[in-house]
């Protein structure tokens, strides 16, 4: 596979004739024939600026955007790159074409696809399984523990859950590892991303949708692919990768798919939403979804999903509130290395209520300052992903003035230091200056804040 549509050049490279030139260019590439009667200049020179004449022309053709002809490849149905078509004469031959992308095909059964560890949410877990499928590859997950809505969308499609990553390793010693949805290796507890055990040397690339990170120091140096967008799921770009090889996920792939995506943008309504996520969902959705025996109604269908998935992940009923609170962490730096915690508890009425009750917050309170002697700066936010509200707790002085610099003082109580337990606690609404709405996103809205104000604090 050469990744025909989602590169800069496709697999028409080359094999337009000189008459396919760009339409707005009035250059005449030399010929061969001129060449051979061009005695003073060798021939080398000649291809040389041929070349250069055939760059010259598709630069100038690309700065110019009227007349464009508009047969060339469109985008996929969720928006991978696509490139055009460049003609540089007969120097180029079909044989020496360059396309940029890769893919693991060579490896087949070899690879494992992995999501991040200790809380592989359905994002990272789905990403695994589309891509294993893609790749006739095999799903894993980083421990044996699924959250309850991974559980959910596994038994509501009927797909098998994966088995536990470093016993597939040590099943098969010529084992490959492409991560899923993450790309970073903090070593330490409860945020560590890759599962410990895992020989770096035997990863071979990512499928990822968050920043660099600077893992390559721990891995050997010979090149891998790596495939990171800006969108807002792990899962769409697997989508994309199944559209550009041109298969069909199938229906219980697509299923799980469609959960990692909608669980991650909040059913397409947060911040990190990506128009090739809309895309991806309505792709999906007619695989996974749409019954051919009843009326089709896309939006209802995927809203009810993403309904009972939440209401199932926010239940929380038997999980002490260290486990609710550890059920979807990330571990940063803040004023030290990997010194600080955003936990990140989503759910909907009626849960979500019973979240930030007045009777809850001194419990919270202990479970945060139970997790501060692991990670000294923990933050939690509690998150109505239907009503767009949210709630951000954390406890100390030194913590608390980070948040109240971060996002001002929004008091959810007008007085929350009612016993000793609730001491030093600090408990704030975040508003969105944009929409007035509650901030619910960790990766665009909370962590940018709270990194400038951990940036301030480490600097006075």
């Amino acid at each position: 596979m050469d990744f025909k549509n989602y590169n800069t050049l496709q697999d028409s490279v080359g094999k337009q004739s000189p008459s396919a030139l760009p339409p707005s260019s009035n250059i005449t590439p030399i010929s061969d024939q001129d060449l051979k009667n061009k005695k003073e200049m060798p021939r080398s020179l000649g291809i040389f600026l041929t070349v250069l004449s055939g760059i010259a022309v598709y630069s100038t053709w690309l700065l110019d955007t009227t007349n464009r002809p508009t047969n060339f490849a469109d985008s996929s149905v969720i928006g991978i790159r696509t490139g055009t078509s460049m003609s540089a004469n007969s120097v180029i031959e079909p044989s020496d074409r360059v396309v940029f992308g890769g893919d693991w095909n060579e490896e087949g059964s070899n690879l494992i696809f992995c999501g991040h560890y200790p809380a592989p949410d359905i994002d990272s877990v789905a990403a695994a399984i589309g891509a294993a499928e893609l790749y006739n590859g095999t799903a894993s997950i980083p421990h044996e523990a699924l959250n309850k809505e991974s559980s959910y969308v596994l038994d509501r499609f009927g797909v098998e859950k994966p088995r536990f990553v470093t016993v597939l390793m040590e099943e098969n010693e010529n084992a490959k590892v492409v991560l899923v949805d993450f790309n970073a290796d903090t070593q330490i507890d409860p945020g560590t991303q890759i599962v410990p055990g895992i020989d770096h040397k035997k990863i071979v690339g990512f499928i990822d949708h968050h920043g660099v990170n600077d893992f390559a120091k721990n891995l050997v140096s010979t090149p891998m692919l790596v495939l990171i967008e800006p969108w807002g799921s792990a899962c769409t770009i697997v989508t994309g990768l199944f559209q550009a090889i041109g298969k069909t996920p199938t229906k219980s792939t697509a299923g799980c798919l469609l959960s990692g995506i909608i669980s991650d943008t909040l059913n397409l309504k947060g911040p990190t939403t990506a128009v090739q996520d809309r895309n991806a969902v309505n792709y999906l959705s007619k695989i996974a979804l749409k019954d051919p025996d009843t009326p089709w109604n896309k939006k209802k269908a995927v809203k009810d999903l993403f309904i009972d998935q939440v209401t199932v992940k926010a239940n929380t009923t038997g999980d002490n509130d260290t486990k609710i609170i550890n059920s979807d962490a990330k571990v940063f730096s803040c004023i030290d290395d990997s010194d600080a915690q955003w936990g990140t508890v989503e759910g909907l009425d009626p849960f979500y209520s019973e979240f930030i009750e007045y009777s809850r917050i001194c419990e919270w309170g202990a479970a945060i300052k139970q997790q501060q002697k692991k990670v000294k700066y923990t933050f939690v936010s509690f998150v109505d992903v239907v009503d767009f509200e949210s709630v951000v707790m954390t406890a100390g002085n030194e913590s608390g003035k980070m948040l109240e610099e971060a996002f001002g003082t929004i008091p959810l109580f007008d007085n929350t230091t009612t016993t000793d337990l609730c001491d030093g606690m600090t408990i704030i609404k975040t508003k969105n200056e944009q929409d007035d709405k509650g901030r619910v996103s960790r990766k665009n809205e909370f962590m940018p804040p709270i990194n400038q104000a951990c940036s301030s604090q480490k600097n006075k």
